[in-house]
């Protein structure tokens, strides 16, 4: 029998009639390291350029309750504390960063839900080598219809000049 362990490596597990099989599995969320000296500087191009990974990253995989569309439509982009966002010009037309009472307004208008992904909180550490990005797939619905969704927290080292998606953990779905 095999299983994914935390760490997205699948393994072994030999089962053996009349024997107990244990297998211990982390479900602590991913972290950076704990930094050692002073913190890093971390520039806005570095964290515009973690936004870009996390937006790719979605755009290949998806997140818990919130594939990538299959429509060729721009996805729609709620991150904390900011309406604007430099994005390559590759995938700029991709995503509109906006606000959930925008989303809100144009649900109500429009009779229809709209799904959206939410970037809630990034920190950078390790002298700007490793990041946590705590992302979710929601949508908002026409009120007075509730909206529900999931949240993850994802794990992306740099490597060079960009970053690269290591793994992540279901967060609360509400």
């Amino acid at each position: 029998m095999s299983i994914v362990d935390p760490d997205i490596l699948e393994v072994e597990i030999e089962i053996r009639a009349q024997h107990a099989t244990v297998k211990e599995m982390r479900l602590d969320p991913p972290i950076c390291p704990p930094e050692r000296g002073s913190p890093a500087v971390v520039r806005q191009a570095d964290i515009d350029a973690l936004i870009a990974a996390v937006l790719d990253h979605y755009a290949a995989a998806g997140l818990i309750d919130a594939p990538r569309p299959p429509d060729s439509g721009p996805t729609y982009v709620i991150i904390q504390g900011r309406r604007t966002l430099a994005l390559p010009p590759n995938i700029a037309r991709q995503y509109i960063v906006t606000t959930k009472d925008d989303l809100q307004r144009e649900a109500d208008r429009s009779g229809r839900n709209i799904r959206f992904i939410y970037i809630f909180d990034l920190e950078i550490k390790i002298a700007g080598s490793c990041a946590t990005v705590t992302v979710g797939g929601d949508h908002v619905a026409p009120k007075p219809l509730v909206a529900l969704g999931c949240t993850e927290i994802e794990l992306f080292l740099r490597r060079g000049d960009r970053w690269a998606f290591r793994t992540s953990r279901i967060g609360a779905c509400t």
